[in-house]
Formats: C-alpha cells, sequence, structure tokens
C-alpha cells in the first residue's frame, strides 16, 4: 500500500469519528496547556521575587552584620580578595534637625567614609560625591521634609481633625527648589532620659549631591551622609561608643563585581561573619521555588498521564471496533507492520 493510499485511509477514518478525534486532542491539548501554565507561574514568580530583591540593594553590596569573635574591623575585610571598598557608615539613632532659610525638618544622619562611598559606586541623581569636610549628600526626598512653621501647623491641624478611617491628609510639598548648593543647618541634639533636649550643637553644610531615587517607589530616602571627619565635634555632643546606644555601625563590604559576591560571602561566612547578600538571599529562595516548581509540575503530569490514558483508550477502541478491517487488510496482503503504522499515525 503506497503511503498516500494510507493517509486516504486514515483521513477517512478520522472523518467517521469526528466528535471522538475532537474530544481527545481537546483533551490532550488542555491537558498539555494546563502543565505548561503550572511551569509559566513557577518560573514567573520565581522571576519576579528575583528582580524584587535585586532592586532593594545593590547586587555587589555584602552586608557584615556583625563576627562570632570580636568586633568587625574595616582594615581586616579589606584583606579579602575581590573586595573593591569597605563602607563603614555610623548612624545617629537621635534625628537631626535640618533648617534652611524658613523651613525645618527632622531626619536621620550618618557618618561614613566619602571615599569609601565613591570607590563603592556610591549612585546620585545629581551632584557629586563630597571632596571637603563641610560637604554633604542628602537623599532624594530630604527636601520634602523642610516644611515652613505654617506648613507645619496646618497639616497638625488636619491630622488632629482626622478620625479613625477617613484619609489621612496629604503632607506639604515642602521644598520645591534644588537643594544642590544649598548651605543647609544640621542641628546635632543631645537627649536625657525624657527625650528632652539638654545640649544642641549647629552645624552648617554645603550639600554637594543628592542620592538616586529608590528604585521601589514606596520608599522615600530623607537620610544625610556626613563625612567622618565631623566624628570627633559629633562626639562631645553624643557619646558615639555602640554601648551608649546614640549610634548604630553599619557595615558594608563591595565586591569588585557580581559574580564574586558569592565566594566573597562564603568567605566571610566561614571567617565567622553574619553576612547578608543578594547570593544568599537567592539562594534560599531558590530553595522554595525549587520544590514549589516541582509540586506545580507534578500536578501539571498527572493531568497530561489522564490525557495519555485516553489516548490509549481512543486507540484501543480504534483497534478494536475495525477488527474486520485489519483482517481484510491481512488477507489481501498488508503487511502487518503497515497496519501498525497506520494506527499510530492516526
Amino acid at each position: 500500500m503506497k503511503f498516500r493510499d494510507q493517509v486516504k485511509f486514515i483521513r477517512r477514518n478520522m472523518k467517521k469519528n469526528r466528535l471522538r478525534v475532537f474530544m481527545t486532542i481537546l483533551a490532550t491539548t488542555m491537558a498539555c496547556s494546563f502543565l505548561i501554565v503550572l511551569a509559566s507561574v513557577g518560573f514567573g514568580l520565581q522571576k519576579s521575587a528575583q528582580d524584587e530583591i535585586m532592586k532593594q540593594q545593590i547586587i555587589t553590596e555584602v552586608k557584615v552584620l556583625g563576627k562570632e569573635k570580636g568586633d568587625v574591623k574595616v582594615d581586616d575585610l579589606k584583606k579579602y580578595d575581590h573586595v573593591k571598598s569597605v563602607v563603614s557608615r555610623t548612624a545617629l539613632i537621635p534625628t537631626v534637625n535640618v533648617e534652611l532659610n524658613d523651613r525645618s525638618g527632622e531626619t536621620q544622619a550618618a557618618l561614613t567614609d566619602m571615599k569609601e562611598e565613591k570607590e563603592a559606586g556610591l549612585e546620585l541623581d545629581r551632584g557629586k560625591v563630597p571632596t571637603s569636610a563641610n560637604e554633604i549628600v542628602v537623599g532624594y526626598h530630604m527636601a520634602e521634609q523642610l516644611w515652613t512653621k505654617k506648613e507645619r501647623q496646618a497639616y497638625e491641624k488636619k491630622l488632629n481633625q482626622t478620625s479613625n478611617g477617613e484619609e489621612m491628609p496629604k503632607e506639604p510639598k515642602g521644598y520645591t527648589k534644588d537643594i544642590l548648593n544649598k548651605v543647609i543647618q544640621v542641628k546635632v541634639p543631645k537627649l536625657n532620659e525624657e527625650n528632652e533636649v539638654v545640649k544642641e550643637k549647629t552645624f552648617d553644610f554645603r550639600v554637594v549631591g543628592v542620592l538616586k531615587k529608590p528604585n521601589l517607589e514606596w520608599q522615600e530616602d530623607h537620610k544625610i551622609f556626613i563625612p567622618n571627619a565631623y566624628e570627633k565635634e559629633f562626639g562631645q555632643i553624643l557619646d558615639l561608643s555602640p554601648e551608649a546606644g546614640n549610634v548604630e555601625k553599619m557595615t558594608s563590604v563591595y565586591a569588585d563585581k557580581f559574580d564574586n559576591v558569592g565566594a566573597l560571602t562564603n568567605k566571610l561566612t566561614d571567617e565567622g561573619y553574619q553576612v547578608i547578600s543578594v547570593t544568599n538571599q537567592l539562594e534560599g529562595m531558590d530553595m522554595f521555588f525549587t520544590v514549589f516548581k516541582i509540586g506545580l509540575i507534578f500536578v501539571g503530569c498527572i493531568a497530561v498521564i489522564i490525557s495519555a490514558i485516553g489516548i490509549f483508550n481512543t486507540m484501543t477502541m480504534a483497534v478494536t471496533e475495525r477488527t474486520q478491517e485489519i483482517g481484510i487488510m491481512k488477507a489481501i496482503g498488508a503487511n502487518p507492520s503497515i497496519i501498525k503504522r497506520m494506527f499510530l499515525m492516526e
């Protein structure tokens, strides 16, 4: 029997059982689509979670939280391979008061090494990294916190009139002009046990850089970075030792490239450091999503197996109901292998 004749024979049989053929194809398509959708959901969720983590922090940054034995020393961290920069920030726990002309506002301040910040690739929206002691960098939204006395009183009045469940009043827009190259006054307070200001000193700083806008829309950046040169003067007002509770030390190690972050993280962990980096966050998340995807694909495979059983059932019925045709084809000399191939093609 010629191949063209075999195809005609198959088409004739399929036309005779159109409904059965349609339902078989429909069941198989639905099962395969179900498997593809489940797999896509698993991979899609993992990709979204990874992108979210990558947005929230610098991918070459390894945050050092502490060490099992001894203090974290910057010089020790610089000795490791693939370390580009080590940034140690001293964040002041009491908020500082910032003034510009008739505007003022409270924000967080941190002392840092500007040279190391530049080496680490401090991202700025505009301006430059400070090179002089009296130059600072401010957060992208810091100027929005500078309100006039009238704006603050109006906002507090609306806030007090707001009942539970009502929409919160909109905050004033703050300083809307460009704060770059403006001189601001920073008041550093010393508080007693009742959180009352017992001592205060004012410093004049020139804003030479504005930090890049946070990647996430809901995030706001109001902090200011002050050079370490003022650590001694700040220490005359606040006790900057960690035991006093006025500061919080934050140390970050920056790798030269992302490919070396994993190796650097493992090395620091082996040396007894407690660290957080993109790689160990992704590793934990990958483990979860691997199990999650296996579960989804397993459910999808069951649907495919069920549809395969349906195909087998359809094929068995096709063979059983056409026993006479098979006998006639054998009687006129058709090769059993050709008959088998025709049914498999169908």
